[in-house]
């Protein structure tokens, strides 16, 4: 493990020359043992062996990872992430683009494996918070896209995972305000006030106070009507290369790898397939993830059903979904945007999400 936690720290400079005696403290700490200087030298000598003798120089006052910086993934997402923010203002779809494929490049959490060794753990709090950062700036980038469906139950299920995180929350009441539902606005601001006075004593930022006196005044800059995303027509819909309206979400679950196997499998053989459990365990984000991956080869489309409080509003929902106007059939409708071999339905309710496979 010491071996490749020298390598690690390495690559956080890598090109760059690193002291033998920072290496010591951010490797082994105050558990350095008495020939710690010895200790060093026999990690790197293991490593030249893995990597050739000359990837690890030994250059005064340290050693040096001779490789480009842009070959370590840490390096190459902070320099994306660094890249999406300055595009942000002049081109927003690039940036967006730009932070999607530097979330994409997280494959778990940050030095995974090495334990508890020194250096890790300021690290690993800096590199959860630029993924985090990145995640709320992008996600920024779509809802003034207007794609504000497709992405509130990626906020919803953020949120939840971060109750006390301000501006996931001021992105949640922004959504939630764009369609239409302050009800739910006001709640979330609720919900995250409660939680600051009760573990931290005191009240949300002023951004967020700001953003409850706009709801509460209803403002027309934030009330706005149908998303972009709604206002697309079939054919504009239909033409696109990815089929259908699902997101891409921004982060991976964990430990869910026997179920990617299984439900695609299942999908295959049977019309349906539900997924159930309590609320907040993730079965909307894995239904979103596993269908994120079909637009090339099946029509997929998400409809959010938990908003609904009566039947007629199943037929809103899927009209909102296909971008259609209410006035026109919706079996044509659907007819019409799930044209190809095969086209898939997900559902979300509160405590389901099911998948339907064109018969």
């Amino acid at each position: 493990m010491r071996t490749r936690a020298v390598l690690a720290r390495l690559a956080l400079d890598a090109g760059s020359v690193v002291a033998v005696h920072q290496l010591i403290d951010d490797v082994w700490g105050a558990a350095a043992p008495a020939n710690a200087l010895n200790a060093l030298q026999v990690r790197v000598s293991q490593l030249r062996q893995v990597l050739g003798r000359d990837a690890v120089r030994a250059t005064r006052p340290g050693y040096v990872l001779d490789i480009d910086p842009a070959g370590v993934d840490a390096l190459a997402v902070e320099a994306l992430i660094a890249t999406a923010r300055r595009a942000s203002t002049v081109d927003p779809l690039r940036a967006a683009r730009l932070f999607a494929e530097a979330i994409g490049r997280w494959r778990g959490p940050p030095f995974g494996g090495l334990g508890d060794v020194p250096f890790t753990v300021g690290a690993s709090a800096r590199w959860d918070e630029l993924r985090l950062g990145a995640i709320e700036d992008g996600l920024r980038l779509e809802l003034a896209a207007g794609r504000v469906l497709e992405h509130l139950p990626e906020l919803e299920e953020l949120a939840a995972q971060h109750p006390l995180r301000e501006p996931l929350y001021e992105l949640l009441m922004r959504a939630y305000a764009a369609l239409g539902r302050q009800a739910d606005a006001l709640g979330a601001y609720r919900r995250i006030r409660g939680r600051l006075v009760d573990e931290l004593g005191v009240d949300p930022g002023p951004r967020l106070q700001e953003l409850e006196a706009g709801v509460l005044r209803q403002d027309p800059s934030l009330l706005g009507g149908p998303p972009m995303s709604t206002q697309a027509s079939v054919e504009e819909l239909v033409a696109v290369p990815a089929i259908g309206n699902v997101y891409r979400p921004t982060s991976r679950l964990v430990h869910r790898d026997a179920d990617r196997e299984a439900v695609p499998t299942m999908l295959a053989r049977h019309q349906l397939v539900t997924v159930t459990g309590p609320a907040g365990v993730g079965k909307t984000h894995f239904a979103v993830e596993l269908a994120s991956r079909m637009t090339r080869t099946h029509g997929v489309w998400f409809v959010p059903l938990e908003p609904t409080t009566r039947p007629g509003q199943v037929a809103e929902s899927i009209a909102a979904a296909l971008g259609a106007p209410l006035d026109r059939p919706l079996a044509s409708l659907c007819a019409r945007a799930c044209e190809g071999p095969t086209w898939c339905w997900c559902w979300t309710t509160a405590n389901t999400s099911v998948m339907v496979r064109r018969p």
